[in-house]
């Protein structure tokens, strides 16, 4: 498996440190959910402050992992604010 890190930017959005801690987990959760529908990974952890957020996950192929994520996170407004970098060799990949 391969880990990658979702990083959002979310200090424009005003949010307070518990806001971040729920918005979260509310997108670890739904990950998690759709990655482990679609057999091609899971949420493994995860970091936040008021201003910046990351979810880590882990997949079986990055390719195809890519759009269970934009699906899972179509119509959220975190979405254009996602960057997508890979832990394995560190590339990234804006979304």
């Amino acid at each position: 498996m391969e880990r990658i890190a979702l990083s959002f930017d979310i200090e424009k959005s005003h949010i307070d440190y518990d806001g971040a801690s729920d918005l979260r987990h509310e997108i670890s959760t739904r990950l998690d959910k759709a990655l482990r529908a679609a057999n091609s990974g899971k949420w493994v952890g995860g970091s936040y402050t008021k201003d910046y957020m990351e979810i880590f996950v882990k997949v079986d192929d990055y390719q195809q992992t890519l759009p269970v994520i934009q699906a899972t996170l179509k119509d959220h407004w975190l979405l254009p604010l996602m960057e997508i970098t890979r832990r394995s060799d560190q590339k990234s990949r804006r979304r």
